[in-house]
């Protein structure tokens, strides 16, 4: 589990938007640490398939908080030994009552 003081101490005051944005997957690994779920999905759109990337760290034991990585490639460039950038970031706060709805679980 990744501590919201460590995110905030090595990564958000560390880095402006511009360059987290700009980061590799990997070089955000060895910044933040390995996320606890990642997982990609194919999607069409716009006559061509989509790759989409997400990454997940827990910021908290009950699993209500959340830093999400997300990005996203067209199938046909991508290689197996490319490493996806960071694209979009956020931190998600959820209620003990939220449902959340999904394909894959967000525990390990």
């Amino acid at each position: 589990m990744l501590k919201i003081e460590v995110l905030q101490k090595s990564l958000l005051q560390k880095y402006t938007e511009q360059q987290i944005m700009n980061m590799k997957i990997k070089q955000l690994e060895v910044i933040i640490g390995e996320p606890d779920k990642s997982w990609t999905v194919n999607s069409i759109g716009g006559g061509q398939v989509w790759m989409f990337f997400y990454y997940l760290w827990r910021l908290s034991a009950d699993g209500y908080h959340v830093f999400v990585v997300d990005n996203h490639h067209p199938a046909r460039d991508w290689q197996p030994d490319d490493d996806p950038g960071v694209g979009k970031y956020a931190i998600v706060s959820m209620g003990p009552d939220c449902v959340i709805s999904a394909t894959e679980p967000l525990s390990k």
